[in-house]
């Protein structure tokens, strides 16, 4: 019965380091991830007039404001404030029957994280 399970486990273990089947797996995990995100037929540009305004709107208040609120009540608002702007700048375009393109949102976001850090 030993002898049994020593061979299961030898037999596990040499499966598990075996170098072309730990290849082979990675490689069809590799695939598995690259089937799920299809790259796009066409690329746009993102920045735009209301990356500028948005770009504006982070450097002129919200960027103050995270300053200010650290200096005075000592708290880091830090991700947070990366959202509030993403989520404030959605509801303005549909308020404004416009829509944001997603390397627009992008662009803010990135620009937001580039100011924080």
């Amino acid at each position: 019965m030993i002898e049994a399970f020593s061979q299961r486990v030898s037999g596990f273990f040499q499966w598990l380091f075996d170098r072309e089947s730990k290849k082979e797996r990675q490689w069809a995990e590799l695939e598995e991830y690259r089937a799920l995100l299809e790259p796009p037929d066409r690329f746009e540009e993102g920045f735009t007039v209301r990356t500028i305004i948005g770009v504006l709107f982070i450097s002129l208040i919200m960027t103050p404001g995270e300053m200010f609120l650290g200096l005075y009540a000592g708290i880091d608002i830090g991700v947070a404030a990366q959202w509030v702007t993403v989520i404030l700048f959605i509801e303005i375009s549909k308020r404004s029957f416009t829509s944001l393109k997603r390397q627009e949102i992008y662009g803010v976001g990135i620009f937001r994280l580039s100011i924080l850090y």
